[in-house]
């Protein structure tokens, strides 16, 4: 139970001291797909790194495990683009729905968050190259009050819940406006940026 409440904290609070190298970023963004390999818990999650990103924060608390992946040249305050890769250490064989839990617990942090203006549409089932199940959704707040900021944001991520032997990992990829803006609400938009990590494994 403490590494679920560890997890949900670290989606929405984590406080992320973001690294970058720049002569790495430079052979990222002239490579077409460069692989991205991360050790969590008991497998390998593989994955194509997303142009323009760059590695930032790392952390592992009581079996809730995160990186962050972030935009070239944005700072840790203004983001408008993240990718958060979390997994939860056994969650695979103590649970008796683990994709479903983690889902949930993704959707519920949010409308924790916005009640008013949460949202939610599940995309559906999809099989990873290396046979793992796994689950897409959107889930979104129209406002949302981040704890240390008093400034109002409007938030949409897509999510990719995997069930792997023993673990379940999540990639989160968040977009937010604290301005008239709105994120792409369009599933096309958010296709392309799946299309952009794949193929994803586990090993």
């Amino acid at each position: 139970m403490r590494a679920l409440y560890i997890f949900a904290l670290q989606l929405f609070t984590a406080s992320f001291c973001l690294a970058q190298d720049n002569s790495f970023d430079e052979i990222l963004s002239k490579a077409d797909k460069v692989p991205l390999v991360i050790r969590i818990y008991s497998q390998i999650l593989s994955f194509s790194w997303p142009k323009g990103f760059t590695l930032g924060s790392r952390s592992e608390k009581k079996g809730a495990f995160s990186q962050v992946l972030k935009v070239v040249g944005e700072s840790d305050d203004g983001w408008k683009q993240r990718i958060l890769i979390t997994g939860m250490q056994d969650a695979s064989v103590k649970e008796k729905d683990p994709v479903k839990l983690v889902s949930d617990l993704v959707k519920f942090s949010y409308k924790s968050g916005c009640p008013k203006s949460y949202s939610v549409t599940d995309i559906g089932e999809m099989k990873l190259d290396t046979g793992q199940p796994a689950f897409v959704f959107m889930v979104g707040c129209g406002i949302t009050i981040p704890v240390e900021n008093s400034e109002k944001d409007k938030m949409m991520t897509m999510a990719v819940v995997v069930k792997g032997s023993a673990d379940v990992y999540s990639m989160l990829w968040i977009e937010r406006s604290n301005t008239d803006e709105v994120p792409p609400l369009a599933w096309p938009v958010w296709r392309r940026r799946l299309d952009s990590l794949l193929p994803i494994q586990i090993h």
